[in-house]
């Protein structure tokens, strides 16, 4: 993944990514993997599209749900 390896692009010395580094990478992508699972999934019936955005974005709240229709 071009993201983790970041820390040691253009240094001659090949390292592993910081693990708080590598934390925080990852946390962010499996976000936007949710954000893009729900965008796609399809929006009808509607009850169903809302219990997948609750299933797989946990901070549920009017303003992200917002920009997910927004997407949609």
């Amino acid at each position: 993944m071009v993201l983790l390896d970041l820390p040691s692009i253009g240094s001659q010395v090949v390292r592993k990514a910081p693990a708080s580094y590598t934390k925080i990478v990852v946390k962010g992508m499996t976000r936007a993997e949710m954000i893009l699972k729900v965008v796609m999934a399809p929006h009808e019936p509607l009850v169903v599209f809302v219990d997948n955005y609750i299933k797989l974005l946990t901070d549920c709240n009017t303003e992200t749900f917002q920009k997910i229709l927004d997407m949609k």
